[in-house]
């Protein structure tokens, strides 16, 4: 049996490369939970209480970096899978992820629990470094 290796198609080593292959897992990728922490401002999410029953623990969440926050330059906002937007990363704990996510590494949130308060709901998250 000869131990040959096999050459895969050049078109999709440069998906990679390029950056086309989008949010395909990579082989041997980890997570590495890097904190805990809580969305803010959620209370200013209109119909928060309505959205929150659709959310649930073990769910992932999208971050995106705002700079051009007037109130926070290292902003970090907090968004569903589908896009809609559930606040932020607090400001104390979102210089660690800014830097990160402007060095270009991926990172996420997943919902670790809920609670529903007389002002909104606590989402309590882990913020995740996808390596």
């Amino acid at each position: 049996m000869a131990n040959n290796l096999v050459r895969s198609p050049e078109s999709y080593v440069s998906l990679f490369h390029s950056g086309e292959a989008g949010n395909l897992p990579k082989p041997y990728a980890q997570e590495v939970i890097l904190f805990r922490t809580f969305i803010a401002g959620t209370s200013y999410v209109e119909g928060v209480e309505e959205l929150a029953e659709h959310l649930y623990p073990g769910d992932d969440l999208n971050l995106k970096r705002d700079p051009d926050n007037w109130v926070d330059e290292l902003a970090v906002q907090v968004h569903t899978k589908d896009d809609v937007k559930l606040g932020f990363i607090p400001r104390i704990d979102n210089a660690v992820p800014a830097a990160l996510m402007d060095a270009g590494k991926d990172l996420f949130a997943r919902i670790a629990d809920m609670d529903s308060r007389e002002w909104g709901v606590l989402i309590t998250i882990d913020v995740i470094l996808r390596d």
